[in-house]
């Protein structure tokens, strides 16, 4: 049938429905109507064209295509409001198909092309602000564990000039405190050798060998 949408789009659609009538009543609307088929085409189906087109214009028609359940359930509560009082059940209401203009077809594919671009710019930009956040975490860890081994040798360097230092400031507290250590000292550096000296030919060396008493 013929119909428009919410914003007053031709649109032609196709409905299907099921229905069944009560055994009980079988016989008496075969004696009111002459049979199914008169019962059909003089009372369920101008209902049901009624209930079809006061129910689709209600909504867009983009909405129309993409959720048809809900145009289906407000056909489906119409007509069975319409046929209340007839003993007959109806049910399992399909929209079949729905003919939109052609413009109205191209432009609904253009723009589902243009979210569907839109959403892989998106998706791309996404995936390089991870990329660029990734990186930027991977060069700040980078940095404070260079930072970290930097601290590390420092304190090690500061540490072994410290021991170094206390080292030598022993030293120099026992050489002071005690001479002998010096006489120690050079004793444990000599190589074994006496001192030689260059005084020209048939000249003898002479050392002083006496301590401080002349002995």
């Amino acid at each position: 049938m013929a119909s428009s949408t919410k914003e007053q789009m031709p649109v032609t659609i196709e409905v299907s429905v099921n229905w069944t009538v009560n055994k009980e009543a079988a016989l008496d609307l075969f004696k009111r109507y002459g049979g199914l088929t008169q019962f059909e085409q003089r009372i369920l189906d101008p209902r049901f064209r009624s209930a079809t087109k006061d129910t689709i214009p209600q909504f867009e028609a983009e909405q129309l295509i993409q959720d048809r359940a809900t145009a289906i359930q407000g056909i489906e509560r119409r007509l069975t409001a319409e046929m209340e009082g007839f003993p007959v059940i109806v049910d399992n209401i399909q929209i079949e198909n729905i003919v939109l203009p052609t413009k109205y077809i191209n432009s609904i594919e253009i723009k589902q092309t243009e979210k569907n671009l839109a959403a892989a710019e998106e998706h791309k930009l996404e995936r390089q602000r991870l990329e660029a956040l990734r990186a930027v975490n991977t060069a700040d860890a980078r940095a404070k564990g260079i930072l970290k081994v930097a601290e590390a040798e420092a304190q090690s360097i500061l540490l072994k000039g410290k021991a170094e230092a206390q080292a030598i400031e022993a030293k120099a507290k026992a050489l002071k405190n005690n001479p002998l250590i010096v006489k120690l000292t050079e004793a444990q550096a000599w190589d074994g050798k006496l001192p030689s000296t260059m005084m020209g030919e048939g000249a003898m060396p002479i050392m002083d060998l006496r301590n401080k008493d002349g002995q």
